[in-house]
């Protein structure tokens, strides 16, 4: 077959399916995600086909009772399958069909949905509806379509092609058979080019089965290679699945970042010195929320946190000094460079090894000088300490195990003990070997701490949370004996603190 005679057929395809709008027919490629050479491949093949069949059945005389005949015995071969309409929603992971699927539940907007999300051009476009005939797709898709009722939404179902989100539409319409007289060339009655192809495959079964098997052969092998290249386009990962729904809302978040900074008089008086506060706090917020469990509280602080992130990085772009692209890209190089273990060589296989690495890779490559490099001076005084710790232990410098840790607690507190006289008189300026000895019950505590993989920071904040709990917990068994916790003394205060205290240990 020539290249001038599959240009002219394609002309003819485009006339006779496009109306010659070449427009048209570049959209119809482009929403069945075909090349032109694909199709070209289909036509050369079809007319290689053709031309077999004219020189197998030139000499063949066939009558209108062989028609007949024939007709008879393969009705199946050329009624109308069964049709319906259907809207779906395709997608590559299980994890992100369970959530359109939870939202569709929950009255969502499928139209929406499925423009958002459904990885299948040609329905996405019309908000997942698709017109489908028995037996024309994939068989799982097949089966779960025509089994469903009018409005009835399948949960996810999974094809070669990923994972189908299904609701029936209007009732599946009734099987007509083609004309008869259609039998040996079959018909042209499809409405794209695909469908135009599907006809000319239909021609060819009235062929002898030799050519046909010849035929088929040839198809299928092109067809494995198509569907390779469909397995290797939805093969991704689950955080592709998401990318173009997260690329929106981030993008969304920096265009309100700026406008808020443009238009809000509170926005645009704001610098890094009065804005920091706030990311602390909004920082203390995303702890809270996370150690106590509250999901919906996280995710709303997450929030929070995440634009003062957004803010900051803006600041810095007013500056000339980077933006929120660099922010991302240095974090991400900074990750992968530290995490040898994962994208290189190096083998780290406990938790422990992993933070060794980290800071000789500080140390070594990022030119980190001194053993307590980049310790802010400003953390919260427990962290600090711990910081201050990690970095002298990367070069060795601390008890060979927890029981030296805690012997020298038990020192620190002796030595406390030792220094200690009378109370002094309260908001007054105390004793200078006071705060030293202290300071070193503290900072010995912490070395503990950090020994048993516990954060002294959130372990004095979850101590001072029971306490207080159980405070208020004292008051109500008070109350509820018709006392007056705060009018009690001492002892009747500290036996109400106990039963409430046993309450909790329950």
């Amino acid at each position: 077959m020539t290249d001038k005679q599959v240009t002219a057929r394609l002309a003819q395809i485009k006339k006779q399916y496009f109306n010659g709008d070449d427009k048209k027919y570049r959209q119809q490629l482009k929403a069945q995600g075909l090349t032109e050479d694909q199709v070209k491949q289909d036509i050369r093949a079809q007319l290689l086909s053709e031309g077999i069949f004219k020189k197998v059945t030139s000499g063949v005389k066939v009558s209108d009772a062989d028609v007949k005949a024939y007709y008879d015995s393969h009705k199946s071969q050329y009624g109308q399958p069964e049709s319906r309409d259907v809207r779906h929603i395709l997608v590559n992971s299980k994890k992100l069909a369970d959530t359109i699927y939870s939202q569709l539940k929950s009255g969502g907007n499928f139209a929406a949905l499925a423009k958002k999300y459904s990885k299948d051009p040609g329905s996405a476009a019309q908000g997942g509806k698709l017109t489908i005939s028995r037996g024309q797709t994939v068989a799982p898709f097949d089966q779960k379509a025509f089994s469903l009722k009018t409005g009835e939404l399948s949960p996810p179902i999974k094809t070669q092609y990923g994972w189908h989100i299904i609701q029936a539409h209007p009732p599946a319409a009734p099987a007509d058979e083609e004309e008869r007289r259609h039998v040996e060339v079959g018909r042209h009655d499809e409405e794209g080019l695909l469908q135009g192809q599907a006809v000319v495959r239909r021609r060819l079964q009235a062929v002898d089965r030799s050519v046909r098997g010849a035929d088929d052969v040839h198809r299928d092998d092109r067809g494995d290679e198509r569907a390779r290249g469909d397995d290797d386009r939805h093969r991704h990962d689950e955080h592709d699945e998401v990318s173009q729904g997260l690329a929106e809302a981030l993008l969304e978040l920096q265009a309100l970042t700026e406008t808020l900074r443009r238009e809000c008089p509170w926005d645009r008086e704001q610098t890094a010195r009065t804005i920091v506060p706030h990311t602390v706090e909004e920082s203390y917020e995303v702890a809270e929320a996370a150690m106590t469990g509250d999901d919906a509280k996280l995710v709303d602080e997450l929030g929070d946190l995440l634009f003062q992130t957004y803010f900051l990085a803006l600041l810095l772009e007013e500056r000339g000094a980077g933006d929120l692209e660099h922010v991302a890209r240095g974090i991400h190089e900074k990750l992968v460079r530290r995490h040898p273990h994962v994208f290189g060589e190096v083998e780290a296989r406990t938790a422990g090894r992993v933070r060794e690495n980290w800071e000789k890779i500080k140390r070594e490559q990022e030119e980190r000088e001194g053993v307590f490099h980049d310790v802010p001076e400003n953390l919260p005084a427990l962290l600090h300490a711990r910081k201050v710790q990690r970095r002298a232990r990367a070069v060795g410098f601390e008890y060979p195990d927890l029981g030296g840790a805690v012997a020298d607690l038990d020192a620190e507190i002796a030595e406390l003990k030792a220094e200690v006289g009378e109370e002094p008189p309260p908001e007054t300026e105390p004793d200078r070997r006071h705060v030293a000895e202290l300071g070193d019950v503290l900072f010995a505590a912490v070395n503990v701490a950090r020994r048993l993989n516990v954060d002294p920071e959130l372990a004095l904040r979850a101590a001072t949370d029971r306490f207080r709990m159980r405070v208020e917990r004292a008051e109500q068994l008070a109350a509820e004996a018709g006392e007056t916790w705060t009018a009690l003394p001492l002892e009747e205060q500290d036996r109400y603190f106990d039963l409430a205290k046993k309450e909790s240990a329950l």
